[in-house]
């Protein structure tokens, strides 16, 4: 029995299908990803309908592509690359609803006023014990103020550093995270990227950054479990885009848009593979339907997925 309709959405940058090991990665450890997935669904025919971060978040959170949520590019206000302000987005929704909402991490959507998280911890951090303690203190007052939540957890990684040239392997600051390095004559090189040593050395530091962030989705979901509200909270994992690579991110080829999705349903089968084509249009019809949405025109966006 749900005793309330919490959604726990954690969303990830830039990390491509590719190098996660429950879909078909062989040389890099994501146990806890893989865990997720084997007690939920792993959905293997996910699509963004953009490849670039706001744009593909305001999809998301509006169940509207682009061209009519108006987040036409990265978030900017010089060039108001923004979502329009008569669009309803998620946070709006959910408290409307009476969920207590949140973000930690990276938000890179706007304008503030039509994304009103009700908590709004905004920090490029790549310190996952960080995001793990604002999470576990979130999970704490929802529980003290007796209401469902709609918590979104933004990841920075495995996104790159602000050189452009690394992954912020040596600006995470959390002393128990544990660091791994891959040799770059080890990595597997993908059919749409040119198997040179650039690259393998490229690929070798984004594979620490997948290791990290694999650890930070793993205490986020501890917390969860900690404050006991793991048996009614929905678990959605995605990313918003491939890997920042040639041939992946801002292309529509597959490494671009076609992405992980995994999502843990209470009392529902774990260990599915689900084949069949989802768009990431679908996520907040499919979180209002969780939360019992009854009317609106949020609920006519998309169709739900839930398995």
């Amino acid at each position: 029995t749900i005793s309330k309709p919490n959604i726990l959405y954690i969303m990830l940058d830039d990390l491509g299908k590719e190098w996660i090991s429950c879909y078909g990665a062989e040389d890099i450890e994501t146990p806890n990803i893989d865990a997720l997935a084997a007690a939920g669904t792993r959905f293997d025919m996910a699509f963004t309908s953009t490849a670039s971060c706001s744009a593909s978040r305001s999809v998301i959170y509006t169940g509207l592509h682009t061209h009519e949520n108006g987040q036409y590019g990265l978030h900017h206000d010089n060039h108001h690359f923004m979502t329009f302000d008569h669009v309803e987005t998620a946070p709006a929704l959910f408290n409307r609803l009476g969920h207590l909402t949140g973000i930690i991490g990276k938000v890179h959507v706007g304008p503030p006023s039509v994304y009103p998280w009700a908590v709004r911890e905004e920090s490029a951090t790549r310190n996952i014990g960080w995001v793990a303690r604002r999470a576990e203190t979130f999970f704490q007052r929802a529980k003290r103020e007796d209401r469902p939540f709609f918590l979104t957890i933004g990841f920075v990684d495995p996104h790159r550093d602000m050189t452009r040239g690394g992954f912020g392997n040596e600006e995470a600051l959390d002393p128990d995270a544990e660091r791994r390095q891959y040799a770059p004559e080890k990595v597997t090189v993908p059919p749409f990227l040119p198997d040179i040593e650039e690259v393998r050395r490229e690929l070798s530091a984004y594979y620490s950054s997948v290791h990290r962030l694999d650890q930070g989705v793993g205490r986020v979901l501890a917390a969860l479990q900690a404050a006991g509200l793991a048996d009614d909270t929905l678990v959605c994992f995605l990313s918003d885009n491939g890997a920042p690579f040639l041939n992946s991110k801002t292309t529509l080829y597959d490494a671009g848009v076609h992405l992980p999705l995994i999502m843990r349903v209470p009392g529902r089968l774990g260990g599915v593979a689900n084949p069949n084509l989802v768009s990431f249009a679908d996520v907040l019809p499919t979180f209002l339907d969780w939360a019992g949405w009854q009317g609106g025109e949020g609920a006519r966006r998309g169709r739900s997925v839930l398995p």
